[in-house]
């Protein structure tokens, strides 16, 4: 956990915050991990869609939560890009 972003596990995160979009830079270091959950401060969708078919977003108790999925991708960098809604 950093500030308001939490993995629940190896995870290499950058993240960017210009006004109320929130870019996000995910990998697994490891290479083992098939999904990889990202929990953060908030109301956020998806910005763009692109990359909706590795990540899906859904809110609970004031957080968005994210399932990035990181099966067979080598440790290649999935963005996302999301807009805060609330």
């Amino acid at each position: 956990k950093v500030g308001s972003i939490q993995s629940d596990g190896a995870a290499a995160i950058i993240m960017q915050q210009c006004a109320d979009t929130l870019t996000l830079a995910v990998s697994d270091p490891t290479w083992e991990r098939e999904s990889q959950q990202i929990s953060l401060k908030g109301y956020y969708q998806l910005l763009d869609e692109q990359p909706a078919r590795l990540c899906s977003v859904r809110h609970e108790r004031n957080q968005t939560l994210l399932s990035v999925q990181s099966k067979n991708r080598f440790g290649q960098t999935t963005t996302i890009k999301l807009v805060k809604i609330k």
